[in-house]
């Protein structure tokens, strides 16, 4: 018997191109916000999300919901072309966000990004590696399960609930280095 998802994973592929704005509603923003996780560039962003719904619509006789469900399988691909990216990138040379100084950092044109906690956010992860920002954008932007994360990534349950754990303490003291920056206090430095 198939379940849920494995019905809607059926639907969506024998929908084929006819619905692809539902698909594309349904998951572009969840594309995009991994692709920027992993980035740290809206454009980059933007690049791979098209990149990905283009793939997507040229490869969609391909997915096989035996072998996994329709969020796993757009997962892979965007995982891909961020990978596909960040090579090119590293060919033309281009400096990535977090070695860029940050007096020369340029804030979004979203006002929303202009709020303090998403400042912080954002300066945070440019703290982080690109794995570490991988598993975040799994986690968060993916919306997915620490099993899903596990099978993604090829290691025990456990194993991710141990990373997630570590990760989320970085994040903590990166947030807590970065508060005691602004106050200027120095009573927390690591000298």
């Amino acid at each position: 018997m198939k379940t849920h998802d494995e019905r809607e994973d059926v639907e969506e592929r024998s929908a084929g191109l006819d619905d692809f704005d539902a698909m594309y509603d349904r998951y572009s923003q969840m594309v995009y916000n991994y692709a920027y996780a992993r980035l740290m560039s809206r454009a980059a962003a933007e690049d791979v999300t098209s990149g990905v719904f283009l793939a997507v619509t040229e490869n969609l006789w391909r997915f096989d919901p035996t072998r996994g469900d329709f969020k796993a399988w757009i997962l892979t691909i965007t995982r891909n072309m961020a990978r596909s990216y960040l090579r090119q990138a590293h060919v033309r040379h281009e400096v990535s966000v977090p070695k860029v100084p940050e007096d020369v950092y340029e804030e979004p044109e979203d006002e929303s990004f202009d709020e303090p906690e998403n400042l912080a956010t954002r300066r945070i992860f440019a703290e982080l590696s690109e794995q570490e920002r991988e598993f975040l954008a799994m986690r968060y932007a993916m919306d997915m399960t620490n099993s899903e994360i596990a099978a993604v990534l090829g290691i025990s349950v456990n194993a991710v609930s141990s990373r997630y754990s570590r990760l989320l303490e970085k994040c903590r003291r990166l947030g807590m280095d970065d508060a005691t920056k602004k106050r200027g206090d120095g009573s927390h430095d690591r000298s």
